[in-house]
């Protein structure tokens, strides 16, 4: 049995894993919001002693931010979207195992890519996912980006790819991020296309048509959208096109000719409303290589929880490549 546990900017999620003749399976799974003054190893802790303090084989967590490898060898997250770290000795002391890994939440995802199934996902058009480089992104707290490479059985890219500069297509989308940037002039990827993006983007939006912001929080523009609102409706498909712009910079980036797949808190959300045409156009629109681009399939993720689906994945396949994880 293995315990894994996802950490996000707003979400601490666990779940109690192992291997089926059908496939990975995952149980116990607790999910809920992490006050920012609780620790997320004291928070496992919680967890772990509520299942009855199970014998674990190892204990695997994934956070948002880019892993670290200390003086004494341990690997550790500084969290980008709350404060804290984790280490690996953390979460052994926290599951009562010696055995313990952490990983970039994306890298998470991204190893659970193989194992989905088409009932997993929602895809955008009739393309077919290939045997080729596949990538994974998502907008949510933050904006996750990492790879999956078909390079001996399978491996992980994984970077802070949503920290990168956003483009722009026209001189009215140049004036909406010049608002957005920072005191040197930047905005990353991650300042737009996340749910605290999304509400800066719509607050731009009232201001320039001479309205008070009507939304405290990204989910009140998404309802907003629901009941008609043009100013909702503008940032949400300014979002969508932005997404879909950055998703095929990082496909021709990475050559992922064996698709691209959306995850995260925010697009798997809105369901049947994603706005897949959309995005596609903004994906292809790259010139010369648009017909590159048109050929590589995406799609949303719509598994719950593909992080700790990734993570069991990877486990098991170092379990039985005899590769344990260590703290």
């Amino acid at each position: 049995m293995i315990l894994v546990a996802d950490f996000g900017g707003t979400h601490a999620r666990a779940a109690l894993a192992w291997q089926e003749t059908g496939g990975i399976v995952l149980e116990r799974l607790q999910a809920q919001v992490l006050p920012a003054e609780v620790a997320p190893a004291t928070w496992l802790r919680q967890y772990y002693l509520a299942q009855g303090k199970p014998a674990l084989r190892a204990c695997l967590a994934c956070v948002a931010g880019p892993l670290e490898r200390g003086e004494d060898g341990r690997r550790r997250i500084r969290f980008t979207n709350r404060p804290g770290e984790l280490d690996t000795s953390m979460l052994a002391a926290a599951c009562g195992t010696r055995r313990a890994e952490l990983l970039n939440d994306f890298e998470a995802v991204a190893h659970a890519l193989p194992a989905l199934r088409p009932a997993d996902l929602q895809l955008h058009g009739s393309g077919s996912f290939g045997a080729g480089t596949r990538l994974v992104l998502g907008p949510g707290t933050g904006l996750g980006v990492a790879a999956w490479l078909p390079t001996a059985g399978g491996v992980v890219m994984a970077g802070e790819g949503g920290h990168a500069r956003l483009a722009t297509g026209n001189a009215r989308e140049a004036a909406l991020l010049a608002r957005l940037a920072d005191q040197e002039g930047f905005v990353s990827a991650e300042d737009l296309l996340s749910g605290p993006g999304l509400l800066r983007l719509h607050r731009i939006l009232c201001v320039e048509a001479g309205l008070a912001p009507a939304c405290n929080e990204a989910a009140e523009v998404w309802q907003q959208w629901l009941a008609g609102n043009a100013i909702a409706r503008t940032a949400v498909a300014l979002f969508t096109t932005f997404l879909g712009r950055y998703a095929g910079d990082l496909a021709l980036a990475f050559g992922a000719t064996g698709g691209v797949y959306l995850a995260g808190g925010i697009v798997p959300g809105w369901g049947a409303h994603f706005d897949i045409a959309r995005f596609r156009e903004g994906f292809e629109a790259k010139g010369r290589y648009r017909d590159y681009l048109a050929a590589i399939p995406s799609a949303t993720i719509t598994r719950p929880n593909p992080s700790l689906l990734g993570m069991a994945t990877f486990a098991l396949a170092n379990s039985k490549k005899g590769r344990p994880a260590k703290p």
